[in-house]
């Protein structure tokens, strides 16, 4: 079942979190929004998560490889 998100919402409670935006995700604690994806490294994870969204549909959360930007499988 998809789910809807207001990115610009979602974007703004991550920078009032204390979340930085980069252009890519390579530390904790940050977060990078480039079209159809959203990628969040939580500060307490060991891997950032990707979103991908089709419009304003949550299509799919994945976790990533942050040195490679390969998903994990």
């Amino acid at each position: 079942m998809e789910q809807e998100i207001d990115t610009a919402a979602f974007c703004q409670t991550l920078v009032a979190a204390g979340y930085q935006r980069t252009p890519i995700v390579e530390d904790p604690g940050s977060f990078a929004q480039r079209g159809s994806l959203i990628d969040v490294w939580a500060g307490d994870a060991s891997e950032p998560l990707r979103i991908e969204l089709f419009g304003d549909n949550v299509l799919e959360i994945k976790s990533f490889d942050p040195e490679t930007r390969s998903e994990e499988r």
